[in-house]
Protein backbone atom coordinates (compact mmCIF):
# COMPACT_ATOMS: atom_id res chain seq x y z
CA UNK A 1 0.00 0.00 0.00
CA UNK A 2 1.04 3.46 -0.60
CA UNK A 3 -0.17 7.13 -0.50
CA UNK A 4 -2.38 7.68 -3.88
CA UNK A 5 -2.94 11.09 -5.82
CA UNK A 6 -4.18 12.41 -2.55
CA UNK A 7 -1.93 11.87 -0.17
CA UNK A 8 -2.01 11.58 3.80
CA UNK A 9 -1.38 14.89 6.23
CA UNK A 10 2.01 15.48 6.21
CA UNK A 11 1.73 14.45 10.27
CA UNK A 12 0.83 10.55 9.59
CA UNK A 13 1.93 7.67 7.61
CA UNK A 14 1.02 4.71 6.09
CA UNK A 15 2.98 1.51 6.23
CA UNK A 16 3.53 -0.76 3.03
CA UNK A 17 1.33 -3.23 5.71
CA UNK A 18 -1.43 -1.07 5.32
CA UNK A 19 -1.31 0.88 8.83
CA UNK A 20 -2.38 4.17 9.32
CA UNK A 21 0.07 5.85 12.26
CA UNK A 22 0.88 9.08 13.40
CA UNK A 23 -0.94 12.49 15.20
CA UNK A 24 -2.92 15.09 13.37
CA UNK A 25 -1.67 18.66 15.00
CA UNK A 26 -5.21 20.21 13.38
CA UNK A 27 -8.65 18.40 14.26
CA UNK A 28 -11.18 17.76 10.79
CA UNK A 29 -11.92 15.48 8.05
CA UNK A 30 -9.09 14.15 5.64
CA UNK A 31 -9.79 12.66 2.73
CA UNK A 32 -6.76 10.77 0.83
CA UNK A 33 -6.30 7.91 -1.63
CA UNK A 34 -4.48 4.86 -0.94
CA UNK A 35 -3.07 2.77 -3.85
CA UNK A 36 -2.47 -0.93 -4.13
CA UNK A 37 -0.35 -2.75 -6.65
CA UNK A 38 0.25 -6.15 -7.36
CA UNK A 39 3.31 -7.98 -8.53
CA UNK A 40 2.31 -7.31 -12.31
CA UNK A 41 2.33 -3.33 -11.70
CA UNK A 42 -1.33 -3.72 -11.90
CA UNK A 43 -3.19 -1.15 -9.51
CA UNK A 44 -6.50 0.27 -7.51
CA UNK A 45 -7.58 3.47 -6.17
CA UNK A 46 -8.95 3.54 -2.75
CA UNK A 47 -10.36 7.07 -1.69
CA UNK A 48 -10.46 6.94 1.86
CA UNK A 49 -11.97 9.86 4.80
CA UNK A 50 -10.52 9.78 8.37
CA UNK A 51 -13.12 11.93 10.76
Amino acid sequence: MAPGSNPLPASLTLSSGGVISGTTTVAGTFNFTVRVTDANGVFADQPLTLV
